[in-house]
């Protein structure tokens, strides 16, 4: 099975929280969720991201949940210097807040669990001394962190390159990597003999 979870302002709203049968290895994608997501848009609020698609559905329940993001839309009376009311009603305005993502990768593994969406403003640049401190918390003991991609991020109005990268590694391994960990097989330290590299693209 998986979950879709419906977040509007980043709150949860558990009573519309979905339970779907899956087989173990399905993919869903984005677009086995927009219906709901749309089905779910509750009026004055915007669909902003859709967030762990595509998922893999897997064995552990807790990692098979996709997360659905509203954001309430921007109101003003359409001449600010009356009262709103009948004759001079609320209206959508434009605004220039948004949202980024920051994903946690394990060995290059995602951990969909721990993905944060964050209230952001367009133009606002997120640096890396912004993310140092999440990273931080969600190092795991027997890991190191290795890098923060895509900081500092500017802020746009395309939430899918909102997102900034945090990378670990892990620092032990099982003496024998075919077995389990146990008392005759402990963990070691690995080698300093891997590291990571990244590929940037420029367009003009």
């Amino acid at each position: 099975v998986y979950k879709i979870e419906y977040y509007y302002d980043n709150e949860i709203d558990r009573s519309k929280s979905e339970i779907v049968n899956a087989e173990i290895g399905k993919v869903i994608v984005k677009a086995d969720i927009e219906k709901k997501a749309e089905r779910n848009t509750v009026e004055g609020y915007k669909l902003i991201t859709i967030s762990n698609v595509p998922l893999t559905a897997g064995e552990d329940e807790d990692n098979n949940v996709i997360k659905v993001y509203y954001k309430k839309i921007k109101v003003e009376p359409e001449n600010p210097d009356l009262p709103v009311g009948p004759d001079n009603p609320e209206v959508p305005v434009e605004d220039n807040e948004t949202v980024y993502k920051v994903e946690y990768y394990y060995d290059n593994e995602i951990d969909t669990t721990r993905t944060e969406v964050i209230d952001a403003k367009v133009g606002d640049i997120i640096n890396k001394a912004d993310v140092e401190e999440k990273a931080e918390i969600n190092k795991l003991e027997g890991y190191k962190l290795t890098t923060i991609l895509n900081v500092p991020l500017t802020i746009t109005e395309d939430i899918e390159n909102n997102v900034i990268k945090v990378h670990y590694k892990k620092t032990v391994r099982p003496q024998d990597p075919s077995k389990p960990v146990s008392p005759e097989n402990p963990e070691i330290p690995v080698e300093e003999d891997e590291t990571v590299y990244k590929v940037e693209y420029y367009y003009d």
